[in-house]
């Protein structure tokens, strides 16, 4: 019995492990007509937290029956090693934005606890700079991080939020290092920001309709764009002094800094949430009704549409290119 009890005792670290494996329960011992719609029944009124049990018992019975007991605990080891790297990224509030090193072995993490993190990929180790809610002394955000993106040129990590600020980091720094530099300039929470490829230029998007440009060289904001009428609530860069905007006016556009025009898009019909450049000329961008349309800078009409429905919300787009 005390051996039954140590093993049940694990189930709880491997439940998402056993919803995964919950298959791997023997097909031979089919339940009868009765059986299976009492277990019908059963799914019904039970909570999710209750499934989890009654698939980690089940996964425990078929162990039991397959394997011997020191077997049975060295699987169970494996099924929680298995999960904590799984899960190894989890934050203790949602995630807001991420971006990730040239080399793929460190990715930055902004989140609504108002602080930035450095993760090791490779192992999952998680380190967190200074930032925390109202404490304007922190030595780094006070409000919800919107946006991260890193200069690797430079060596800083460029942070954005609902502080109105826009923060640099030493990406390299000691955990709970405050940031380097904060730069003032917007008057509304700050919600995205972009670099262009060789890091020169930073573009943030802001709620106050404005978008700046940052020369990183002297830290200084050296242009406001306008244009959108309501907050820029995304951002991504198309080419070089290119960058690509939605925002609460329902619009989408493409930038051309140099000139200072821009083109509309303008056929979805809720507050735009989420934008992305898929390729060398096309863009992709979400709404909070939950449509997604593919476009060209070379028609005002999408390429494509489609939905995933007015109950879902699009937060969030990316690409690989």
């Amino acid at each position: 019995m005390v051996k039954r009890k140590r093993i049940v005792g694990k189930k709880a670290k491997v439940a998402d492990k056993v919803v995964e494996d919950a298959g791997a329960v023997s097909s031979d011992a089919e339940p009868s007509g009765d059986e299976k719609a009492s277990e019908e029944e059963d799914d019904f009124f039970e909570s999710p937290d209750e499934k989890r049990v009654r698939l980690a018992k089940e996964y425990l019975r078929t162990l039991e029956q397959s394997k011997p007991a020191d077997e049975v605990r060295e699987q169970l080891a494996s099924d929680v090693r298995e999960q904590e790297r799984r899960t190894r990224a989890q934050v203790v509030k949602a995630v807001t934005s991420i971006c990730i090193s040239a080399d793929d072995r460190t990715v930055y993490s902004g989140g609504k606890d108002c602080r930035v993190f450095r993760w090791d990929v490779e192992t999952g180790v998680k380190e967190g700079f200074r930032g925390a809610r109202l404490d304007f002394d922190a030595g780094g955000h006070f409000e919800q991080v919107r946006g991260v993106c890193l200069l690797e040129r430079y060596q800083l990590l460029v942070s954005v939020g609902m502080d109105r600020l826009v923060r640099l980091w030493d990406p390299r720094a000691p955990p709970n290092s405050s940031c380097v530099a904060a730069l003032h300039g917007h008057t509304g929470s700050v919600n995205a920001v972009a670099a262009d490829p060789d890091s020169s230029q930073v573009y943030t998007a802001s709620s106050d309709k404005s978008m700046k440009i940052w020369d990183m060289s002297s830290r200084r904001c050296v242009d406001t764009l306008l244009g959108h009428v309501a907050g820029v609530s995304a951002m991504d860069i198309y080419h070089k002094g290119r960058p690509l905007t939605g925002g609460a006016d329902k619009t989408v556009r493409l930038w051309k800094v140099d000139k200072d025009t821009h083109l509309i898009f303008n056929k979805h019909t809720y507050p735009v949430d989420a934008v992305a450049v898929a390729d060398h000329d096309r863009f992709v961008s979400g709404s909070q009704d939950g449509s997604l349309s593919l476009w060209s800078n070379a028609s005002k009409k999408p390429l494509a549409s489609a939905s995933l429905g007015s109950r879902h919300w699009v937060t969030a787009l990316g690409a690989i290119r």
